[in-house]
């Protein structure tokens, strides 16, 4: 019994302290992530692609933030590059997990889903895009993508099915 109580007591002291260890880890300084976050903005404005996708990713790797990656995710969807759409669909993911309200969460699926959309994949858009219009009902954009999407669905082309039995 006095053995268990012991070693009850050093779990406990070892929980303790690993939370006093936690606690006294700060925080990283998101200073010059949120610096370089408004250089990456001031480049796409400017059209300097190459170089705001690597400050985009600089800050990232600097403070992981939903705007990073929401911008990130942005501005890789309007590349005509495959593999950028890759990457902006994972930046949109880590967007939507990152997001702290419903509207962050909705621009993010709305995002992947009209990048979806866009690539002639309109049925795995149609969920994403209705998650959207559940978190943010009264935004026109999302209204929009969804009644565009749903007509896609229920309406298919001959190249969506076509599509669709290949990759089924």
């Amino acid at each position: 019994m006095a053995g268990s109580k012991l070693w009850m007591g050093g779990t406990l002291c070892g929980f303790l302290l690993a939370g006093m260890a936690t606690a006294a880890v700060k925080a990283p300084d998101c200073t010059q992530a949120q610096r370089d976050l408004a250089t990456a903005k001031e480049r796409i404005t400017a059209s300097a692609d190459d170089e705001a996708t690597v400050l985009l990713n600089q800050s990232i790797d600097e403070c992981p933030t939903y705007d990073a990656y929401e911008t990130l995710g942005e501005h890789l969807a309007v590349s005509d590059s495959p593999r950028d759409h890759g990457f902006a669909v994972d930046a949109f993911v880590h967007a939507n997990t990152l997001a702290r309200t419903k509207n962050d969460r909705a621009q993010a699926l709305f995002q992947y889903a009209a990048l979806l959309n866009r690539t002639g994949d309109p049925e795995n858009a149609y969920p994403l895009i209705q998650h959207a219009a559940t978190l943010d009902p009264n935004r026109g954009a999302i209204k929009t993508l969804a009644a565009d999407i749903r007509k896609q669905v229920a309406h298919p082309t001959k190249e969506e099915i076509t599509r669709a039995l290949r990759f089924s």
